[in-house]
């Protein structure tokens, strides 16, 4: 019978990014919101809405200044934030698309901040008991705009134990069972096909599960703050931030005037 497989260490970034205000869910609802905004619109508030349609125009605009090095449309922006061939490309994708039409209330004001802020600090010591058995340290790396950039950093593992911890006891046990089939078939090079094509799926299991965490643990503590977590890989984690953080500049700039 072979070894235990073990997971080699990897790293990978956990993108935590503070909104202004909880962005409504979209819902039956959202076809009632004109009937109650149509009388405000008729009083007093005509100049008021007419400088939010202009400012908002101008947010809109900006979408489409990019830096000359990118050269890309506002469209095309936002699909450069995150470009993946994992699922995480599509929670990115979806999650950026929504900020596009919140820019009004994208830049989070110092208080929220230092609100999420604190609360970080506290829970990752929270999310590495959640995962005792797996050898991982979690570092704040970076803190700029509305955004706090977490480094994971696991250091390997045994397979079975990132399984349960990530998937449950269930998933665990099919695992092993599969794999002890094929070594009472012998067949030791499909063996090592299985375990090679699964370590991306338990890697990603882990990734997963930390953001899972992240955000039910942030909820507890500040129920009215609207967060995101993007889960990025090492090679992706660059681009996605330098594209985010230009982003968020613009909307600054924007802000201000």
């Amino acid at each position: 019978m072979s070894e235990t497989q073990q997971v080699p260490k990897y790293s990978f970034y956990l993108n935590v990014v503070v909104i202004d205000t909880p962005a409504p869910a979209l819902s039956l609802d959202s076809d009632a919101t004109p009937v109650k905004k149509e009388p405000e619109l008729i009083h007093d508030d005509d100049d008021d809405d007419n400088d939010d349609k202009e400012a908002e125009k101008k947010i809109k605009d900006s979408l489409a200044i990019m830096s000359p090095s990118l050269k890309l449309s506002g469209k095309a922006m936002w699909a450069s934030l995150k470009q993946s061939s994992d699922s995480f490309g599509q929670k990115a994708s979806a999650f950026n698309d929504n900020l596009s039409k919140k820019t009004q209330s994208f830049i989070a004001s110092k208080t929220m901040m230092a609100r999420a802020s604190a609360a970080v600090k506290e829970i990752i010591p929270e999310l590495l008991e959640d995962m005792n058995g797996i050898d991982i340290a979690i570092t704040k790396r970076f803190q700029q705009a509305n955004v706090f950039v977490l480094e994971v950093d696991m250091k390997g593992c045994c397979m079975i134990e990132l399984i349960k911890k990530t998937r449950g006891e269930e998933v665990a046990h099919l695992y092993e069972q599969v794999k002890m089939g094929m070594e009472l078939l012998g067949t030791e090079k499909a063996i090592k096909s299985f375990e090679h094509e699964f370590l991306p799926k338990a890697r990603h299991g882990l990734m997963e599960k930390l953001s899972s965490l992240l955000l039910d643990k942030i909820k507890v503590r500040e129920s009215d703050l609207a967060v995101e977590c993007i889960t990025l890989e090492d090679q992706e984690e660059a681009r996605w931030l330098y594209t985010f953080l230009e982003f968020s500049q613009q909307m600054k700039n924007q802000k201000a005037i």
